[in-house]
């Protein structure tokens, strides 16, 4: 993931979203995704929390 530094201490919410790789195209310079295909196309997409997390995180979540 490629954001400013601090953007996400600031952000009010952040989302994970997995996909297969050939369902969108990646900018490798930015880490910008062509677009995040829909759930019923197989993504899944998980709430990111900001408490209760490791030292030096500032999101994270339990993904099984």
């Amino acid at each position: 993931m490629h954001v400013p530094q601090g953007v996400l201490g600031e952000a009010k919410a952040v989302d994970l979203s997995v996909f297969d790789a050939s369902k969108a195209k990646c900018d490798e310079a930015t880490g910008h995704v062509s677009a995040i295909p829909p759930e019923s196309e197989g993504t899944q997409r998980f709430p990111l929390k900001n408490t209760g997390c490791p030292s030096g995180a500032v999101w994270c979540a339990d993904i099984e």
